[in-house]
């Protein structure tokens, strides 16, 4: 387990996401302006018409595979909620149509219907990065005592992507 301590809920920012936006490109542009290095998406909502996540697609561990959901159709936006590691977003989402709900790692692509609202705190006093590890071949959460030297330490390719 990688157990962080110290951290202090810093100024929390709210905003609403408008129809045509990208909403995972939109929460980076948000993060980027409002200067969140690090933070927690506390609540996410709304509506989109076009949905890309991603999920587990079996026990196996590691993971050796994960599905895709690529498709434009009127969705409910139920829920989604992350943590933001040293600007990287890492968010999961649950939408819904009249007959089922699915969810998963959200990735660029899914856009806004009419609206998408967000509240995010930003975390002080800690740092935190995703990096790659050896054993899942992914970009896991850990915590820092210093960004130095950690440049390229983490591969946009392999999973949770952004």
């Amino acid at each position: 387990m990688i157990v962080g301590k110290g951290a202090v809920g810093g100024e929390i920012i709210v905003a609403r996401i408008e129809h045509g936006e990208d909403l995972l490109e939109s929460l980076q542009k948000l993060c980027a302006e409002n200067d969140i290095r690090n933070g927690v998406i506390l609540s996410g909502y709304g509506t989109l018409c076009y949905a890309s996540f991603f999920g587990m697609k079996s026990t196996e561990y590691p993971p050796p595979d994960f599905f895709r959901w690529r498709k434009e159709e009127g969705y409910e936006l139920l829920s989604f909620t992350g943590v933001i590691a040293d600007y990287q977003i890492h968010a999961h989402m649950t939408i819904s149509t009249q007959e089922k709900a699915v969810g998963g790692h959200m990735e660029k692509g899914c856009t806004v219907l009419t609206l998408a609202e967000v509240v995010i705190m930003k975390l002080e006093n800690i740092k935190l990065k995703r990096m790659i590890d050896p054993k899942v071949k992914q970009n896991l959460l850990q915590v820092v005592d210093s960004y130095e030297g950690l440049e390229g330490k983490t591969d946009r390719k392999l999973p949770p992507y952004e």
